[in-house]
């Protein structure tokens, strides 16, 4: 079953379909059941992984759907913490925790094939500050994500609608993403 929000699942299917399915280990930072990008590789696919978010409500779902099909954690994700949760052989790492994400990706250490990121609608350079609680100050720019996945060895594929993709740059993937109209043409500046 596909739960992805932004037809996800079908651009996670295209990118696999070209670079393989290496592990089959997907680590969800944020993990809820409705709108998953992990959901649909685990429940279809007999991919296997962690899935982690804060709220006991959304683990609890997750139990239900998919208790001994994956790792289900309720924990807060930080800077701290995110080289205990994520394994180092995962293959595919999605990070939409609202908050932290580029902070997140720029501390870990393990080298996932796919990372997809949430990112905000801010244009130019921006990285909300860390642990940052204000509503109107969090996540980060595309053009931020962009630079820290070029630093980490990733190349950008494309957004989907907020959702920025990007492959390790040893695995040569041609595929790019649709972008949502809305993102089109839109300048990384």
């Amino acid at each position: 079953m596909k739960r992805s929000q932004f037809g996800d699942d079908d651009c996670i299917q295209a990118i696999l379909d070209e670079i393989g399915s290496g592990t089959k280990i997907v680590c969800d930072l944020g993990a809820r059941l409705q709108f998953s990008n992990s959901a649909h590789l685990i429940e279809d696919h007999g991919w296997t992984g962690v899935l982690v978010d804060k709220s006991p409500v959304a683990v609890q779902e997750l139990h239900d759907a998919m208790g001994g099909m994956a790792d289900i954690r309720q924990e807060c994700v930080g800077i701290d913490n995110v080289n205990l949760l994520v394994p180092s052989d995962t293959w595919l790492l999605s990070i939409d925790i609202d908050s932290d994400d580029w902070w997140v990706w720029a501390n870990l250490l393990a080298r996932p094939a796919i990372v997809i990121i949430e990112t905000n609608s801010v244009r130019g350079m921006y990285v909300c500050a860390y642990r940052s609680i204000s509503k109107h100050d969090y996540g980060c720019s595309l053009a931020a994500t962009i630079l820290l996945g070029t630093m980490k060895g990733y190349k950008f594929i494309g957004r989907r609608d907020v959702n920025a993709y990007f492959v390790r740059s040893d695995l040569e993937c041609e595929y790019r993403v649709p972008e949502v109209l809305r993102h089109q043409n839109a300048a990384v500046d």
